[in-house]
């Protein structure tokens, strides 16, 4: 009876060692089990986090890159109305430059209208005098000329005087070489009777 009675408690003892270790093996599987769910669980909470800071940094990258196509777009927009001021000042310049272009020409013209002006004056002024000149000299001429004619008048009357007066001196003498001559022949017929 008793090595009966011994084999079954050892095999009792054995199988309670068994149902321990089994218990025991199925209580570490699950440990085991519950670790690697908790190993994927974080794993996947793991790249969920990196996933959602890819999102986020990918998502910061974007909005630094739409930053600063906002600012090229507004340094572009600044550049364009600085150049455009800047043509607007060059345009401003040349317009100002033109003016006073004009403005220099126009008085340039006005000063050599005024020479010509002058100088027309000056000409004139000279020609006028030349003919006053000439015609004082046609008047100094034609007095001259009646002077002369005035003088050979003058003269033709003093020589048609001078005529006349020779003329009675001849006249006077003729008579008077007829007087002597009568005289002369009524003194020979006096005699002769």
């Amino acid at each position: 009876m008793k090595p009966i009675f011994l084999t079954a408690v050892c095999l009792l003892s054995l199988l309670s060692h068994y149902a321990n270790a089994k218990s025991l093996a199925s209580q570490e599987a699950l440990t085991q089990l519950a670790s690697q769910e908790s190993v994927h669980r974080s794993q996947r909470s793991v790249e969920a986090l990196a996933s959602q800071e890819a999102l986020t940094q990918f998502a910061s990258q974007e909005s630094v890159r739409r930053s600063q196509r906002s600012v090229e777009a507004l340094a572009s927009q600044e550049a364009l109305t600085q150049l455009a001021s800047q043509e607007t000042i060059l345009r401003s310049q040349r317009s100002v430059e033109a003016l006073a272009s004009q403005e220099a020409l126009t008085q340039l013209a006005s000063q050599e209208s005024v020479h010509r002006s002058q100088r027309s004056v000056e000409t004139l002024a000279s020609q006028e005098a030349l003919t006053q000149l000439a015609s004082q000299e046609t008047i100094l001429r034609s007095q001259r000329s009646v002077e002369a004619l005035a003088s050979q008048e003058a003269l033709t009357q003093l020589a048609s005087q001078e005529s006349v007066h020779r003329s009675q001196r001849s006249v006077e003498a003729l008579a008077s070489q007829e007087s002597v001559h009568h005289s002369e022949n009524g003194a020979e017929a006096s005699r002769e009777g």
